[in-house]
C-alpha cells in the first residue's frame, strides 16, 4: 500500500503558504511590470475615437495642428506618421471637445451575493471604459478578498496598510475616506485588505450599543465629500448580504448586478432579490435606484448559457443587458498578467506578449458592447435625476411665488 504525504496542517504552515502565495505574486508583477509603477499603454487615433465618440478625422486633423487646436501632438511614429495618445491626451481633447455631460456624479454598486459572477472583473473594465472617455473616476474596493485592489498592482496583504482601506472610516476612527492614486491618471483607489473585515464587527458592535443607530449611511456620508471631484465612483461588494454591501447599496444611485447564466445562478438569483428587497426596505419607504440591472457574465455561448440566458431575459425583461460579458482566452490571457483587455498592448515588441489577434478583437467587440450599455443606461439615468431635479425646483419655486433662478 502506496502511503500519502502528509496533509496536515497548522497555524505556521499556513502562514508559510501565504508567504509564497505573496512570494510568487511579486515575481509575477516583477516579470509582467504589473506593479503600481506599471506604464500605461498609449492609444491610436482611431481607439481615441472609439472611446470618445469625437470623429476619427477631426483628431487626425486637430492633433496634426496642435499648435492651433490646441490639442495634443501625440506621438508620432516617423515610419508612417500615425499618431499614439496617452491617457492624460485623451482627458485633454475631452475637455477641449466638452464631450462630457455635466449632470453630476453617479455612484454604481456592483453587486452579487454569490461569489464566481465575475463582479470585480466587470468592475474593473467599466472603470477603465469610463476613464478611457474621460471620465474622473474612484472605484471602491469594499470585498476583503482585495481582488479589485490587486488588479491595480497592489499585492493587499503586503502593500495595504489597513488605515489605507475603508475600515477606519466606517468604525468611526478616522475623519475621511483615504483615497490613492493610481497608474491610471483619472482613477483613483479606495483599496481593501483582509484588515476591512473589521469594520463588519464594528458596524455591528454599533448596532448592539444603539438600536437607533443607522449604520448604512456610513459610507454615503463619506462619498459625499468626494463627490464634487469625480464624474463617477464605482462600488465592489463582497459576495454577501453583509453591513459593507448594505452600506454599498444605500449610498448607490445605480446597481448593477452580475450573474451567470447557469442554474445554480438561476435558481439563487430569486433569494438574492428577496434580501436585497428587505435591504431596501430598512432604508425606508422613499429607498430607490435611477438605475438597476442586470448582466449575464462569462458567458461562453453553451447550450446551456443560452438556455438560461433566455430564461434570465424572459424573467427580468430588459432590465438584462442585451449584450452579454464573454468568457474568452483573450481575457484569462490578460488576466494572467494582471491586466485587463483595455491595458494588453497588441503593438508590443514581444510578441509573446501580445494576445491572438483574432481572439482578441472578438473578446473586446463583446466586452465593449457590455460597456457601452452600462455607460448608456447610467447617462440616461443622470439625464433623468438632472431633469427631475429641475422640474422639482421649478415646482418649489412655483410654490413659493419666485424665480427658479433664486
Amino acid at each position: 500500500m502506496t502511503l500519502l504525504p502528509n496533509f496536515s496542517a497548522t497555524a505556521e504552515s499556513i502562514h508559510e503558504l501565504r508567504n509564497n502565495a505573496n512570494s510568487l505574486i511579486e515575481t509575477i508583477k516583477s516579470t509582467f511590470n504589473t506593479g503600481i509603477e506599471r506604464e500605461l499603454r498609449t492609444f491610436s487615433s482611431s481607439e481615441v475615437a472609439e472611446f470618445t465618440g469625437i470623429p476619427h478625422p477631426t483628431i487626425k486633423k486637430k492633433s496634426k495642428d496642435a499648435a492651433t487646436t490646441g490639442y495634443p501632438p501625440g506621438i508620432v511614429n516617423p515610419s508612417n506618421g500615425y499618431r499614439q495618445f496617452t491617457l492624460d491626451d485623451i482627458i485633454q481633447i475631452v475637455d477641449i471637445e466638452g464631450r462630457l455631460p455635466k449632470n453630476g456624479c453617479f455612484i454604481l454598486a456592483v453587486t452579487n451575493f454569490k461569489g464566481g459572477s465575475a463582479k470585480s472583473t466587470v468592475t474593473i473594465h467599466c472603470a477603465q471604459r469610463e476613464a478611457l472617455k474621460g471620465k474622473r473616476v474612484l472605484v471602491v474596493d469594499l470585498d476583503p478578498q482585495g481582488s479589485l485592489t490587486s488588479q491595480f498592482g497592489y499585492t493587499p496583504d503586503t502593500d495595504i496598510a489597513d488605515t489605507e482601506t475603508a475600515r477606519d472610516w466606517l468604525s468611526g476612527d478616522s475623519d475621511a475616506l483615504p483615497v490613492k492614486s493610481t497608474y491610471w491618471p483619472n482613477i483613483d483607489l479606495i483599496p481593501s485588505n483582509l484588515g476591512l473585515y473589521a469594520a463588519e464587527f464594528a458596524l455591528s458592535n454599533r448596532l448592539d450599543d444603539d438600536e437607533e443607530y443607522e449604520f448604512f449611511e456610513i459610507l454615503e456620508i463619506g462619498l459625499s465629500e468626494l463627490k464634487d471631484q469625480y464624474d463617477i465612483i464605482i462600488l465592489d461588494t463582497p459576495p454577501a448580504l453583509s453591513y459593507l454591501t448594505t452600506n454599498a447599496l444605500f449610498a448607490a444611485d445605480g446597481v448593477l448586478v452580475p450573474l451567470q447564466a447557469g442554474m445554480l445562478d438561476f435558481s439563487s438569483v430569486a433569494q438574492f432579490l428577496s434580501l436585497l428587497g428587505s435591504t431596501a426596505e430598512t432604508f425606508g419607504e422613499d429607498q430607490s435606484w435611477a438605475m438597476f440591472r442586470f448582466v449575464i457574465t462569462r458567458f461562453s455561448g453553451t447550450d446551456n448559457e443560452v438556455v438560461a440566458g433566455e430564461w434570465i431575459h424572459r424573467m427580468f425583461g430588459n432590465r438584462v443587458l442585451t449584450n452579454p460579458f464573454p468568457e474568452t482566452t483573450a481575457i484569462r490571457g490578460a488576466s494572467t498578467e494582471l491586466a485587463t483587455l483595455y491595458e494588453v498592448d497588441q503593438r508590443n515588441p514581444d510578441k509573446s506578449r501580445r494576445l491572438d489577434p483574432r481572439t482578441y478583437k472578438r473578446a473586446r467587440k463583446g466586452v465593449d458592447a457590455v460597456m457601452a450599455e452600462i455607460s448608456d443606461s447610467i447617462e440616461a439615468a443622470q439625464a433623468k435625476r438632472a431633469k427631475d431635479l429641475e422640474a422639482n425646483k421649478a415646482k418649489l419655486a412655483k410654490d413659493l411665488g419666485v424665480s427658479a433662478d433664486v
